[in-house]
């Protein structure tokens, strides 16, 4: 995840991800693992700092491992918003706004849309972002009759 400094801090940063994910869960393939990469010595001595203050619930370790300076390579295209590939209703139109999958993928609209169609994130919660997603009408109907049959 990329992130603009100038919009939220690394701090802000941390917490959301330590609020919205189990830094507690173990997972046996390592492709599934959590991890936290720090570019520089200034962003893993904040992420050293908030992992010490961190309390899980039943003081459970951390096991997300913090990397620093590691390069990242992106999954494979068929690991790639793979949710969102499993119903073309979305994809396709989506799909028209974007020159092509890859664009498509890395836009937050898909990064939002994936996260819905797979399980996180309410219709309430859809409703109050739909208009500032760059979805085409079908696609958003489509979600929005997912969401609503999740209800």
């Amino acid at each position: 995840m990329g992130y603009d400094p100038d919009q939220v801090s690394y701090q802000h940063l941390l917490t959301e991800f330590s609020t919205n994910h189990d830094v507690t869960r173990y997972h046996r393939r390592r492709q599934y693992a959590s991890g936290i990469f720090p570019i520089d010595d200034e962003q893993l001595k904040i992420v050293e700092a908030h992992f010490s203050r961190l309390v899980t619930p039943d003081n459970r370790p951390i096991i997300t491992e913090v990397i620093p300076q590691a390069p990242f390579y992106s999954a494979e295209p068929y690991h790639q918003k793979f949710y969102l590939q499993q119903l073309p209703t979305i994809m396709i139109p989506l799909l028209g706004r974007y020159p092509d999958k890859r664009s498509l993928f890395a836009s937050t609209t898909a990064a939002r849309v994936n996260g819905y169609v797979a399980g996180y994130g309410s219709l309430e919660e859809f409703e109050r972002e739909a208009e500032c997603l760059d979805m085409p009408a079908p696609a958003r109907e489509s979600l929005r009759r997912l969401l609503v049959s999740r209800c």
